[in-house]
């Protein structure tokens, strides 16, 4: 598990000790709550692999549809993404008295989730620089090998992202990501550096998908990036 102290508020990554996590699942204040976050108003997301952001400010278990980011600037909501390989990119404004969470995985980053934040931070008249970003385990690059049908999606911008390992063609997500985050005016950026291919406490779809049928077993098939502001 990930528990990290930020100036807003705190950062939670759950891990297999915490089991599979389902968007909208009404145990969660409970689950949460054996990790320290007291806190009622949970608000995940259905997530589409898209670019849509939406405001998170209900009170209760919520579950909000077709989006891949939440934000709020209601203290003591707790908003989270779940991923499985996906990047997770929480961001927070001290200045602004904002938290987000983004669902990030190579359709939403091709489909421009981050870009959508910063037209969010625009239409809000947020100050861009003043957001700091940490990035939770996902896929990365070392991992992360794409076929032909891959690259052909990519525009031409984004093709410095693909990076030969011998005869194989890998995606340099995190990269991608960093890039993009910089392009906004978003550098501080934290990267927990964790590959969820090769480390057990964070599922891997791809790793799992990758083993025979046998040495599959029982798997949790998500985990959760949370982010609560306590201001």
């Amino acid at each position: 598990m990930i528990s990290k102290d930020i100036d807003i508020g705190r950062i939670i990554v759950t891990d297999a000790a915490f089991g599979h996590v389902t968007a909208g699942d009404k145990k969660m204040t409970k689950r949460f709550g054996t990790l320290g976050i007291k806190t009622k108003d949970i608000t995940a997301m259905t997530q589409v692999h898209g670019s849509h952001i939406e405001y998170a400010g209900g009170s209760g278990i919520q579950l909000m549809d077709g989006t891949d980011g939440l934000w709020t600037n209601k203290p003591k909501i707790l908003i989270y993404t779940k991923t499985a390989d996906c990047v997770p990119i929480l961001l927070w404004s001290k200045k602004e008295e904002i938290i987000v969470a983004l669902h990030c995985g190579w359709r939403g980053f091709l489909a421009g989730i981050i870009q959508s934040f910063s037209s969010l931070c625009q239409e809000q008249v947020w100050d861009h620089q003043t957001f700091q970003a940490f990035l939770g385990p996902h896929l990365r690059e070392r991992h992360f090998e794409v076929q032909q049908d891959f690259i052909d999606l990519l525009p031409k911008e984004k093709t410095h992202l693909l990076k030969k390992r011998g005869k194989k063609q890998h995606f340099a997500m995190t990269q991608g990501v960093m890039e993009t985050l910089s392009c906004i005016g978003i550098d501080q950026v934290e990267d927990c550096e964790i590959d969820t291919f090769d480390n057990p406490e964070y599922f891997s779809y791809r790793s799992w998908s990758q083993l025979p049928d046998e040495k599959r077993g029982e798997r949790y098939s998500t985990f959760a990036s949370a982010i609560l502001m306590s201001l």
